[in-house]
């Protein structure tokens, strides 16, 4: 575990209060607690969870105001670590609020998340190409080899994806992808998540509580500014076929961990894209 980058800055900022206060006051469900009679430290809320290794290198980032300036005093870490390291490393939590009186002195830390103003991003590429990593003749024989496999009765359904190179003169700009998808790909669901990004239809799976949904999707047409195609493909027998074989195979992966299944007695189509 390490901590988790994000578009902010930490800030903490210390001010000193009188001692002998009841420091148990800033204790909260998701806090920390340290009372001895040396010194006694409360907090509350979380800003940040790090691993280990990675406290001081956190810590050192977080803008600082101490006019306290001591021993224990700006922003600190804290937690428990686990005996057996068979179990994981553990993680330290840098909370929002933490409160210390060491009998002599007093102070409260306060940490916030300062938003960090947007930087310019690179210039869009002025030039790209797109090529294909499979010949047509590999995409025809790809094919032979599906029809075959179904045929066999080895595949009863079978998707082929075909690999797309696109090469710029400069980095596409993410923001401005996921930005497009969402425009153009209404209905569907848009993610991004370290260089993997794309639009689809489909859920395959979403918990909530104890539930559990899914929303498969087989077969495709183009809308044509009418009603009539989205009427073809709901009566069309190859794709009720396709998208029956999809609904099966989630059935058979769910069955074993839930205790009750309910499907849509028809498929619905849906509108996905403008």
């Amino acid at each position: 575990m390490t901590a988790t980058p994000a578009p902010v800055r930490l800030r903490a900022v210390t001010r000193e209060v009188e001692p002998g206060r009841d420091v148990l006051t800033t204790f909260a469900a998701d806090g920390f607690a340290w009372v001895h009679t040396g010194a006694r430290i409360a907090a509350s809320g979380i800003v940040a969870r790090v691993a280990p290794r990675d406290v001081a290198s956190t810590l050192a980032a977080i803008e600082v105001v101490d006019p306290v300036d001591t021993a224990g005093s700006g922003p600190i870490a804290v937690g428990g670590l686990p005996f057996d390291v068979r179990r994981g490393a553990g993680a330290l939590v840098i909370p929002a609020r933490v409160t210390v009186d060491t009998c002599e002195r007093a102070w409260v830390t306060d940490i916030e998340a300062v938003p960090i103003a947007a930087v310019a991003g690179p210039e869009p590429p002025s030039r790209f190409s797109v090529d294909s990593a499979q010949s047509r003749d590999e995409w025809r024989v790809m094919v032979s080899r599906a029809l075959a496999a179904i045929s066999g009765g080895q595949l009863d359904k079978v998707v082929l994806a075909r690999e797309v190179l696109v090469e710029a003169d400069s980095p596409f700009s993410l923001r401005e992808v996921v930005t497009r998808l969402i425009s153009q790909q209404p209905g569907c669901f848009v993610y991004a998540t370290e260089g993997f990004v794309g639009a689809s239809p489909e859920l395959l799976v979403r918990r909530r509580g104890d539930e559990v949904e899914s929303r498969p999707v087989a077969g495709t047409a183009i809308a044509d500014g009418d009603d009539a195609s989205l009427r073809a493909l709901a009566s069309s027998v190859k794709d009720r076929r396709e998208h029956r074989f999809v609904v099966d195979a989630i059935l058979d992966a769910l069955r074993d961990e839930c205790d009750e299944l309910h499907v849509g007695s028809e498929p619905d189509v849906a509108r996905c894209a403008t």
